[in-house]
């Protein structure tokens, strides 16, 4: 092959990813929409498991009990990555209705200024860091790296901190 078909080729494989990641960040993925129930139920405290589903403590501990097989370990690292999955696509769909209450501010004219720019950023922001962590996981499952979801789960929280009322947020009696 040429050198001239390459370039092409990768150009028109560039423009076809960018095209993609552009989809990917505009189009919302919410199947669902923001209903009465989901408002109701919705807490940003569901996440907050993420932050300790794969602490390495509880791997270390798992290997310091009597009748330890390697097997145990995997299994418990693999049934953890998979709620860890089912979390951050939780997360995902939950950003997505979160984000769709900002648009029907800025729609119905019933916002802060400056709205927009905030909910552009935080889009960004929490797909950079949800494309990282989903990374991080992938690395991971083969013993790679560690993976961080504190930023995500922060990043999460400043969303929901922009359209759902205090009292949620308030402190739990232990």
């Amino acid at each position: 092959m040429s050198p001239f078909v390459i370039t092409i080729l990768s150009s028109a494989a560039f423009i076809l990813v960018l095209g993609w990641i552009y989809r990917r960040i505009s189009v919302s993925r919410s199947g669902e929409g923001v209903s009465e129930q989901w408002w109701q139920e919705f807490s940003p405290d569901r996440y907050a498991p993420l932050t300790r589903l794969l602490a390495k403590e509880d791997f270390e501990f798992v290997q310091t009990l009597a009748g330890y097989r390697p097997g145990l370990e995997k299994r418990l690292r693999s049934r953890r990555i998979a709620i860890f999955s089912a979390y951050l696509l939780g997360m995902r769909q939950d950003f997505d209705r979160l984000h769709s209450v900002g648009q029907a501010l800025l729609i119905s004219g019933h916002h802060t200024p400056g709205l927009q720019d905030q909910l552009f950023r935080l889009r960004l922001e929490f797909l950079r860091s949800w494309w990282m962590v989903r990374a991080e996981l992938a690395l991971y499952q083969f013993g790679i790296c560690e993976v961080d979801p504190a930023k995500l789960v922060q990043t999460f929280q400043g969303a929901a901190k922009l359209f759902v009322p205090e009292p949620m947020f308030a402190p739990t009696a232990a």
